[in-house]
C-alpha cells in the first residue's frame, strides 16, 4: 500500500488528493442504506486510522507552511477548526452505546467529513498551487508521506501539532492587536524575546 502511494503522488497536493479518494471511498462504504452495521463498524475501524495519520500529517507539513503564507492564513486555520470538530464527531462515535445512536453519528461524521474534503479541494488546494512552487510541493510531498506512514505505523507517537500551530497564531495576533493599541515596538521585542516565540 505505502510503495503503490509513493509510486503514485509526487507533490503534496496530489498526495493529498490521494489520500482524499481513499477517505471518500470509506464514507460511500458507511452512506450504503443497503450495509449492515456490522460492515459500517468494519468501515469505520479502517477509515479512523487513514484519517487520523492523513490529519496530523497534514498539520505538520501543509497547515504549517500555509499559516505562513499571507492570504491564506485564515483558510489554514479553518482546516485546523474542522479537523477539531471532526475529532469531536470521532470520539462521539466512539462513545456510542446504541446501534441507533451508532447510526446517527455515522451519518453526522459522514455529513461533516465530506464536506471538510471537498472545501479544502475547491478552496485550499489552488491556494497552495498558486502560491507554492513545484519544488517546494514535490518536497512537501516526500515529508508529507514520510510524517503520515510514521503515523500509520505507530499512532502512538505522533506529536501535538494543532495545539501548538493554534497557539503560534495567536501569538503572532496578539503581537499586533497591541502593536495597533500603541505598545511601543521595543517592549513586544522584549517579550518576543523572553516568551521565545
Amino acid at each position: 500500500m505505502t510503495q503503490a502511494r509513493t509510486a503514485s503522488c509526487t507533490e503534496i497536493v496530489s498526495c493529498m488528493l490521494e489520500d482524499h479518494a481513499s477517505l471518500k471511498q470509506r464514507l460511500v462504504e458507511l452512506r450504503a442504506p443497503d450495509a449492515d452495521m456490522a460492515s459500517k463498524r468494519k468501515s469505520l475501524d479502517e477509515l479512523l486510522p487513514l484519517l487520523e495519520a492523513h490529519t496530523q500529517a497534514e498539520e505538520e507539513i501543509v497547515l504549517a507552511r500555509a499559516l505562513e503564507l499571507e492570504g491564506i492564513t485564515v483558510k489554514a486555520m479553518e482546516a485546523l477548526e474542522m479537523h477539531e470538530s471532526i475529532d469531536f464527531a470521532v470520539a462521539r462515535l466512539k462513545q456510542s452505546v446504541q446501534e441507533v445512536q451508532l447510526a446517527a453519528r455515522i451519518n453526522v461524521f459522514c455529513e461533516l467529513l465530506g464536506y471538510y474534503l471537498k472545501k479544502e479541494e475547491e478552496e485550499l488546494f489552488p491556494e497552495l498551487h498558486k502560491r507554492i512552487s513545484m519544488k517546494e510541493r514535490e518536497e512537501m510531498g516526500m515529508r508529507y508521506r514520510e510524517v503520515k506512514d510514521r503515523n500509520e505505523l505507530a499512532p502512538v507517537f505522533r506529536m501535538p501539532v494543532r495545539e501548538s500551530l493554534i497557539e503560534g497564531q495567536a501569538g503572532r495576533i496578539g503581537y499586533i492587536i497591541a502593536w495597533l493599541l500603541g505598545v511601543p515596538a521595543w517592549i513586544l521585542l522584549l517579550i518576543f524575546l523572553i516568551r521565545g516565540h
